[in-house]
């Protein structure tokens, strides 16, 4: 794939059953894109930061908890600096993804998720975003001055000792009609959407920050 060449990604780790690397779908490429992209058209934030990209997701768009614990792992033997997970779930009672996550934070690494997209309701944070020390991130609108109508937002599921839920998302960024990398080779940028855009473009401005 042409996006390929406008990624210099130190690693790609295929952590799924489907045996190989390749983005057969897309998001992964336009969200390492916001990130790192090396495309002219449509260049990341931090084009010279090392990429680790994890596939995590299979073609079919199954994902098991197993493989992100292996992906974490890998982490953790690795000095990753940052972890973007452009991505969620409602399931925040999975405790092992959750321990693991909050290892990760324990250990140094930098970890940002997105919100999710299931606003404007209030009490919609998916996990891991939720939890206390991952930084969550929601979407701004295109024009920079409102929450974007679908992210997330309001107090967590997840519940503190003391019982009350979290208040999220930590920050808002633009998600609105953002351009990165495309799967197609013409045209090799497009246009997205969401929490997880958001999420890359944080991502993104923290790596360029650790590398000044």
């Amino acid at each position: 794939m042409e996006a390929e060449k406008d990624l210099e990604a130190f690693k790609i780790i295929d952590f799924t059953n489907d045996n190989h690397p390749a983005d057969g779908i897309g998001h992964g490429t336009f969200i390492s894109g916001v990130v790192g992209s090396r495309n002219k058209y449509c260049p990341g934030i931090a084009p010279d930061a090392e990429l680790y990209i994890f596939k995590l997701f299979s073609e079919k768009m199954e994902s098991y908890t197993e493989w992100f614990l292996n992906a974490f792992n890998y982490v953790l033997d690795h000095d990753i600096d940052i972890v973007n997970l452009s991505n969620g779930s409602t399931d925040f009672l999975d405790e092992p993804f959750n321990d693991k996550i909050n290892e990760l934070i324990a250990k140094g690494v930098v970890v940002v998720s997105a919100v999710g997209n299931e606003g404007p309701f209030q009490g919609t944070v998916n996990n891991p975003a939720d939890l206390i020390d991952v930084i969550g991130v929601g979407s701004l609108n295109d024009k920079g001055d409102n929450v974007a109508f679908f992210s997330s937002r309001g107090m967590t599921t997840n519940k503190l000792l003391d019982g009350y839920g979290i208040m999220k998302p930590d920050i808002l960024t633009f998600g609105e009609n953002i351009k990165s990398l495309s799967i197609e080779d013409s045209p090799t940028c497009t246009l997205s959407s969401g929490t997880s855009v958001s999420s890359s473009v944080i991502t993104g401005s923290i790596a360029l920050a650790l590398s000044q």
